[in-house]
């Protein structure tokens, strides 16, 4: 505090972020708070005959937050696996991340550090149908990539070493960079895979 009992400039400006930056953390927990709410309150649907019922008698034709479990089957086409012979899936994740060490100059130490450095992700439309066949009844699903959680099964691993000569090393430890080779992995969402589906439907 200043001669007069007044806050420094400091001060002030410290109790600003503060109170804004609680502000921004009590937004995020109270729409998180609504989204487990309405998460507790899902109801689980099965599929079947009486799913047409239970959207008939929903408000606006829609369940806000719904539960239905089934199992994975394609619309249309299906996506194969680029290195897994007769593995196909309706969702398909390619990924290339680089690994190296880098020297933390101030521990003193090196450290492992990952990159993705190339992406990509291929999506094909699915059902869920009940396990049990001949039932008749589906639910599509509209968008997967965004689900908070979409479990992708790892189909194929590869590591790719970094091949270094001497001068490569040298300027390695000049640099502070030393790669250790790239990691190739592809992830499926397989034809068949027992899904449990929360959202809406």
């Amino acid at each position: 505090m200043e001669g007069g009992g007044r806050p420094s400039a400091l001060q002030a400006a410290l109790l600003a972020t503060s109170t804004a930056l609680t502000a921004l953390l009590y937004s995020v927990y109270r729409q998180k708070a609504r989204v487990a709410r309405g998460l507790e309150g899902a109801r689980t649907v099965r599929l079947d005959g009486d799913l047409r019922a239970v959207l008939l008698e929903a408000p606006g034709r829609c369940v806000p937050y719904a539960v239905i479990e089934g199992v994975v089957q394609s619309v249309k086409e299906t996506l194969s696996s680029q290195f897994v012979e007769n593995c196909k899936g309706v969702v398909q994740r390619l990924t290339l991340q680089e690994h190296k060490m880098v020297w933390n100059r101030t521990t003193h130490l090196w450290n492992d550090y990952e990159k993705i450095i190339h992406q990509r992700t291929n999506t094909t439309p699915f059902d869920l149908v009940p396990p049990e066949e001949g039932a008749g009844v589906t639910v599509r699903v509209m968008k997967p990539l965004d689900a908070a959680e979409l479990s992708l099964e790892t189909v194929y691993e590869k590591f790719h070493p970094s091949v270094q000569s001497f001068t490569d090393v040298i300027g390695h430890y000049i640099s502070g960079e030393r790669p250790k080779g790239i990691q190739e992995t592809e992830q499926m969402l397989k034809v068949g895979t027992a899904l449990t589906g929360v959202g809406e439907l």
